[in-house]
């Protein structure tokens, strides 16, 4: 049903065809798939779909691990108004992951997401 709705640009359908692939049983096409739909979503300026898009290339999941265009497209979605790319932009200030480590970033991140909730 979602891949129907997605295929047929349903923007909301976008990202939730790509939430039924589970991590431990995605076939290689499969993923392939997921990040084309993910891929159309960011295009579309979809919040959630930067935010999963941001985490496949932070983690390095369907596409080439990289730190720095994940937490690119974890701060577009924040700017776009996603609460939870906010909670993950500031782990990874936290963390140092595509970021230089800015404790006082995080923090700023993770009251935002507060004053949001």
């Amino acid at each position: 049903m979602f891949r129907l709705a997605a295929l047929n640009g349903h923007d909301d359908s976008l990202v939730s065809f790509c939430e039924t692939y589970k991590v431990d049983s995605v076939a290689e096409a499969d993923m392939e798939e997921a990040i084309r739909v993910l891929q159309t979503a960011v295009s579309k300026g979809h919040a959630e779909g930067k935010t999963k898009m941001g985490l496949c290339f932070r983690d390095g999941f369907g596409v080439k691990q990289d730190c720095r265009e994940g937490v690119q497209l974890l701060s577009d979605a924040v700017s776009s108004g996603s609460k939870y790319a906010t909670v993950l932009l500031g782990l990874c200030h936290l963390r140092e992951e595509g970021v230089e480590k800015d404790s006082a970033e995080a923090l700023r991140l993770f009251r935002r997401e507060m004053e949001l909730a």
